[in-house]
């Protein structure tokens, strides 16, 4: 899921990882819920396709964190941004 208000890309899904640190001790990362936080067990690199514009791409994200906390994998708009990366979100009109 693309999140414009993750920080970073967070993997739940440890089978998209084609490097993988896991780190000395736990950290804690903030969620979107009220004092709600998650666990960071690691990162590194992952790597999957899909479709972009209706071509099937491989896309791979340094620097991903791993959990096991969140029910969907992450990929942040602002760390996409940095790498130069044009996000475009579709307008749709409901003013009917």
């Amino acid at each position: 899921m693309i999140d414009s208000g993750a920080s970073d890309h967070c993997f739940a899904n440890k089978s998209f990882f084609i490097s993988y640190s896991p780190l000395n001790q736990d950290i804690s990362g903030l969620s979107a819920g009220i004092n709600s936080t998650f666990n960071i067990l690691g990162r590194e690199t992952v790597k999957f396709k899909t479709k972009v514009e209706g071509i099937l791409r491989s896309i791979t994200l340094d620097n991903t964190m791993y959990t096991l906390d969140l029910q969907l994998n992450l990929i942040s708009v602002s760390r996409l941004l940095e790498k130069g990366v044009d996000v475009i979100f579709p307008v749709t009109d409901n003013s009917v």
